[in-house]
């Protein structure tokens, strides 16, 4: 019997109780209060799809951190579903100055800001 694998999914028990751990400690450190998080089964890229489809619509004003190929591809996303969408350009593969974010901010507004945080491509 040593040789059995537990096989787990994203949306079983499991993948459940992570997914709610995450989001906890999200909210206790000031992030995502008063929502909700979810699994995505399938690629990051869907994922991001889901999240872009779910929060604009055309004339929202997107700021994107753009430091690699999946950032550019989140601001085509904003992009194709409608947003206006200010980019804040930095050096592939490396972080972004919040100092740049907070001037585009303020020269800019948004209404949706997004980010990469592992940006994988570089």
């Amino acid at each position: 019997m040593s040789d059995i694998t537990l096989v787990t999914g994203a949306n079983g028990f499991i993948g459940r109780y992570v997914v709610d751990r995450l989001h906890g400690g999200s909210v206790a450190v000031g992030f995502a209060n008063g929502s909700f998080s979810f699994a995505v089964s399938g690629t990051g890229t869907s994922g991001m799809e889901t999240a872009v489809a779910n929060v604009t619509e055309p004339g929202r004003r997107a700021l994107v951190v753009v430091t690699g190929y999946f950032g550019d591809r989140l601001a085509q996303m904003f992009e194709r579903y409608g947003a206006s969408v200010s980019r804040v350009d930095g050096e592939w593969g490396k972080a972004c100055d919040p100092q740049r974010v907070a001037d585009a901010l303020a020269a800019n507004g948004a209404d949706i800001v997004a980010v990469v945080h592992g940006e994988t491509s570089t």
